[in-house]
């Protein structure tokens, strides 16, 4: 794991086994305790540090973190065991993240990255100072109107960004995932349910993710999803925050659901009186079970929304908006019992209360009389209903006895006379018979002007049919034969001729040829529907199968690695505990030779630090055989170390030496000293030759009994003598004169010593230092954070 050091802020590599345990920072060489977890605080998941917790899901932990190579903060999500155990999840989150990533729009927090990190899963995303929509509404209850339109229009025109940009639906739209900025603007959070329209669900999980309160009728069905069912979900919300209570109420979660796909939604209006009836309309219009009666994209419902701001009328919020059928003004539901309608009538006079006073607050004998007089409207309309219908099936069978049957009725059939009296109907002493006085031909009318081979024809069949019962197959292929060759009839008797044909054909037709060719066609729609069936379950079959061998393969192939992982371990762990060994070898070896050159510069022993530091270290740091990449990093940042602590050493004596034994070169160097103007003959042994400019003898002062501010002017000229910028810095270091913190003028390569460099310096001065000394040197350093450390 990797973890930052709290004392120079360098990332530090150890091992998971060491969690928890005291290591020593690579860097500054401080002894840090690593965190007691991948999570814990300063431990560092790719690119992110943690900071600190912000809040639980359903789905993981989401933390406070910093982004590393950008500088920023940001919100972590890391996904819980129980789905980052599941592969084909975490192939779907990783890939719905990504897509979430390339949304850019001022209402959707943005994405920064996703993937893993030795088994971690996470989602880094903006940070948001603010607070979540669920929080307001915990602490206000209701939220105003006016703030809520504002929100809702801001999340959807998210949602149609989302949706025309990538085809991603949400799934899970709700306060809790609604951010409001300090600024007071709304940002749709958590794309990790959001899901491409159009990808294939896993056939073979039950589980709907969403929330129970907010979750559209298609996603608890498994019906296809769009942008509508986010404006569902939406509307759910919008319901919640103007009203402070959810849509649809429940015990449980499947009640829930029930009511969602089921029962109407009660008018926010009801709950809430102060809300506008437009935005009744709108959240209604949201809310439609059915999902081609909504906003059919969140581009609608914005200029909806919007108009509404405007003051004026949401057209299409408004649109063929009609009464419920059943339905009354006050939603009461005709249909219903009376017991429904007391309740309904109960839950009306319920939300009516703080618009009435208590006086004029119905009672339950109030209510038992709306509910009787609501039945006998229901009675008296059902009654209407069934007059109606009636009078209009009498007057059909009036018209059709009067232009159909009257006609057919009135005139005689093949052999039968018309009776007596009746009009249009010839009388039995008026039928012509036959030539030599036969009766005529069945079907054939002697009274009409003249029988055609149309008729003569159809008679013919009709007599073979009376002749002829049983020959009913015989029949029919002879009347097929007879509408081959007579296509249609060309007068009025030739068509009675054909009705009376026909009144016998189409119900044998019916019954020998069309009820056969239903059955055979019914039973091959049912056989090709079990084929179906069967394929249908066949595919589900062989997914599993096909999901089983991919998971035995990877299981082998997870076994597979961790074989060889164990064949391997005993040589790493081995090769890794020598590499350990060498690398705290190499550490020490700096310890001793700080330790050491630090005792002799605290004793003033100037000329034995500068021997000592020069002599070549390379034998007692040897690079091993075969060195691995650890180890070649150890010995190439001793190399580097000893250099710099050499280079500023020798710079700082030599310093030292230029100061207090320079000579004369330093001669000529003028300062005020004491009110006089005075130049600088020479220094020797500490002592400095002045003389004054206006003349006289040279003065001897003791170069520690200088005023500071010709000290500062002496070290000043002396570093620019070495013509180095950064001698007066190595000066202090070796006589120990240590500021506060390093600055940021002061050489680089130094920074990461510093600290080591002071603590092990004043560790050796307080040794060997008497009680007034050590009060002085606390007077001193105590101001130092290192003091602490050497002293202890």
């Amino acid at each position: 794991m990797r973890f930052q050091c709290p004392f120079c802020r360098g990332i530090v590599a150890v091992d998971n086994n060491d969690m928890g345990s005291d290591v020593q920072c690579g860097h500054c060489g401080e002894v840090v305790t690593v965190p007691c977890s991948r999570l814990a605080t300063g431990a560092v998941i790719a690119d992110f540090i943690i900071l600190e917790e912000l809040g639980r899901g359903g789905m993981g932990i989401v933390y406070l973190a910093h982004q590393v190579s950008l500088d920023r903060p940001a919100a972590v999500k890391i996904l819980a065991d129980s789905f980052a155990n599941n592969a084909e999840f975490v192939v779907n989150f990783i890939k719905e993240a990504r897509a979430a990533a390339k949304l850019n729009h001022p209402h959707i927090v943005q994405a920064y990255a996703v993937g893993e990190d030795e088994g971690v899963f996470y989602f880094a995303m903006e940070h948001i100072d603010g607070e979540t929509m669920k929080q307001v509404l915990r602490r206000d209850k209701i939220i105003n109107v006016e703030k809520c339109i504002t929100i809702i229009q801001q999340i959807a025109e998210a949602l149609d960004y989302a949706w025309k940009e990538a085809k991603l639906v949400h799934r899970d739209i709700k306060p809790d995932n609604i951010m409001l900025t300090k600024n007071g603007r709304a940002k749709l959070a958590d794309l990790g349910l959001s899901k491409v329209a159009g990808d294939a669900e896993d056939a073979e999980s039950d589980e709907v993710m969403g929330t129970p309160q907010y979750i559209s009728p298609e996603h608890l069905t498994g019906a296809p999803m769009d942008v509508r069912s986010d404006v569902y979900s939406l509307g759910a919300t919008f319901y919640h925050l103007i009203t402070g209570r959810f849509p649809f109420e429940g015990r449980t979660a499947t009640e829930i659901a029930r009511k969602h796909l089921e029962e109407p939604l009660v008018p926010p209006q009801l709950v809430n009186p102060e809300i506008p009836i437009a935005v009744g309309q709108i959240i209604e219009k949201m809310m439609a079970k059915n999902i081609k009666s909504r906003y059919q994209d969140a581009e609608q419902l914005v200029d909806d929304l919007r108009m509404v701001r405007r003051g004026k009328r949401p057209p299409t919020a408004t649109q063929g908006v009609k009464p419920m059928p059943g339905q009354t003004k006050l939603g009461i539901t005709v249909s219903a019992t009376k017991r429904q309608l007391q309740t309904q009538l109960k839950t009306i006079n319920m939300h009516l209360t703080g618009m009435m006073s208590k006086s004029q607050t119905g009672t339950v004998a109030d209510l038992d009389s709306l509910a009787s007089l609501e039945l006998k409207r229901q009675r008296r309309r059902k009654l209407l209903f069934l007059a109606g219908i009636v009078i209009i099936a009498g007057i059909g069978a009036f018209l059709l006895y009067h232009f159909y049957l009257a006609k057919n009725l009135h005139q005689p059939g093949p052999g039968k006379p018309s009776r007596p009296g009746r009009p249009g109907r010839p009388q039995p002493d008026q039928i012509v018979k036959g030539p030599e006085g036969k009766p005529p031909e069945p079907g054939v009318h002697p009274n009409r002007p003249s029988a055609s081979p149309y008729v003569r024809r159809i008679s013919k069949l009709l007599e073979f049919y009376r002749q002829n019962p049983n020959k009913k197959d015989d029949f029919m292929g002879r009347v097929d034969d007879f509408i081959e060759a007579f296509p249609a009839p060309r007068s009025k008797f030739e068509q009675e001729s054909l009705n009376e044909l026909l009144a016998i054909f189409v119900p044998l037709d019916e019954t020998l040829r069309v009820d056969p060719a239903r059955n055979k066609l019914e039973s091959k729609y049912l056989s090709d529907l079990e084929k179906v069936r069967v394929e249908k379950q066949r595919k589900l079959e062989e997914q599993r199968r096909l999901a089983d061998e991919r998971r035995r393969k990877l299981e082998a192939e997870r076994q597979r690695k961790l074989e060889e992982e164990r064949k391997r371990n005993s040589y790493e762990a081995r090769r890794k505990r020598q590499a350990d060994k060498f690398i705290a070898s190499v550490n020490t070896q700096k310890v001793v030779i700080r330790s050491k050159v630090t005792e002799l510069l605290a004793n003033r022993k100037f000329d034995e630090a500068d021997k000592f530091i020069s002599q070549d270290f390379s034998p007692k740091v040897v690079m091993p055989k075969n060195p691995v990449k650890a180890e070649s990093i150890a010995v190439e940042d001793f190399n580097s170390w000893i250099k710099v602590l050499r280079n500023g050493v020798h710079k700082g004596i030599t310093m030292n030496n230029l100061i207090h034994n320079g000579g004369d070169k330093l001669a000529g160097l003028g300062m005020e000293l004491r009110g006089n103007l005075v130049k600088i003959e020479s220094i020797k042994n500490g002592i400095v030759d002045v003389k004054s400019l206006t003349g006289g003898n040279i003065d001897k002062i003791p170069f520690r009994k200088l005023p500071s501010k010709n000290v500062r002017i002496i070290i000043k000229n002396a570093a620019k003598k070495m013509n180095d910028d950064d001698a007066r810095f190595y000066y202090y270091m070796v006589t120990g004169h240590f500021k506060r913190r390093i600055e940021r003028s002061d050489p680089r390569a130094w920074r990461k010593e510093y600290s080591a460099f002071v603590t092990s310096y004043i560790k050796h001065k307080w040794q060997n230092a008497s009680e007034r000394e050590k009060r002085e040197l606390k007077r001193k350093y105590e101001s130092l954070r290192e003091f602490k450390k050497a002293t202890r």
